[in-house]
């Protein structure tokens, strides 16, 4: 029996053995493939981390770039609202003498009138020269000058406000 013991654990072993040699062979072939697959994936990892790391400082630098540029841009929008301030006022000032020109112009169209109409010693309109047909030495005005009122209308207002003033007088 020792003998049938004997043989029966050496058929059981050589089961063993050619039961385990295919799973050995399918295991070192399994791990063959993942070695492979290591190498080649720690090289592309390796090349992924060299670029990541290279982005990153450019990632830096357009951050340090950008601070530089931030503070021009915070100087150029300084500059903009002073400027803003600067024609603000401008306008405002404007504004102010379009008023006072306005409230003027009608006085310096009433003196140029005035200025213009008058005659010289002589009788002749200014800007007359002794030449006939010849140019008038001042500049024209493109307002036309008014109407001169007969001369004894002028007398008649002239003596009617001196009668008001009698009479005002008396009366205070």
């Amino acid at each position: 029996m020792d003998q049938t013991l004997s043989i029966l654990a050496v058929v059981l072993i050589a089961l063993l053995v050619g039961a385990s040699v295919p799973v050995l062979i399918q295991l070192h072939l399994t791990l063959k493939r993942a070695r492979e697959f290591m190498d080649s994936t720690g090289r592309r990892a390796d090349r992924a981390l060299d670029e990541v790391t290279e982005t990153s400082a450019r990632i830096g630098r357009l951050a340090a770039g950008l601070e530089v540029g931030a503070g021009d841009l915070r100087v150029l929008m300084e500059s903009l609202g002073t400027l803003g301030r600067s024609a603000r006022e401008v306008q405002e000032t404007l504004h102010v003498a379009l008023a006072a020109g306005r409230a003027v112009a009608p006085a310096v169209v009433a003196a140029a009138r005035v200025l213009f109409s008058r005659t010289h010693d002589d009788g002749k309109p200014a800007g007359e020269s002794e030449g006939a047909g010849a140019e008038p030495a001042g500049p024209r005005s493109a307002v036309p000058a008014p109407p001169e009122e007969p001369s004894h209308e002028v007398n008649d207002r002239n003596r009617s406000n001196e009668k008001r003033k009698e009479v005002s007088s008396h009366v205070g």
